[in-house]
């Protein structure tokens, strides 16, 4: 809620990434989604925020869905197949701060179309087996 807090930790953080040669994996929804296992939540912006002030590329991980595999609210894994895909990577560097917001947004709807894909393609595994 403190913008001004929230700007300067994610400048140290930036700070600290590109300083000590370091990676950081970020999962942009903030928390669980407790609705749905197929629809992402919004992004928070503050990862896309560091990754274009310090031009740092963004490499997304998808996951399938875990509908039946995981019950978060008891840290219970039932066990099954999931798909992860690592897509290429995202560059940051020349987009402005002004496209933040959309920036954001195109990511997360990248991510999003993924995962349906993945989604389906555990669906269709599941029913012919």
């Amino acid at each position: 809620s403190d913008k001004k807090n929230s700007h300067e930790s994610l400048n140290k953080m930036a700070a600290t990434l590109v300083e000590r040669n370091l990676a950081a994996s970020i999962f942009p929804e903030g928390t669980r989604n407790k609705k749905s296992n197929e629809e992402l939540l919004p992004f928070k912006k503050g990862a896309f925020y560091i990754a274009i002030l310090k031009g740092i590329p963004i490499i997304p991980v998808v996951c399938s869905s875990l509908r039946g595999i995981a019950v978060w609210e008891r840290f219970e894994l039932a066990g099954g197949h999931v798909v992860v895909k690592v897509l290429d990577p995202i560059e940051t560097k020349g987009i402005p701060m002004s496209d933040l917001n959309s920036f954001t947004e195109k990511v997360r709807n990248l991510i999003q179309t993924e995962m349906n894909v993945l989604n389906a393609q555990i669906k269709n595994e599941r029913n012919s087996s």
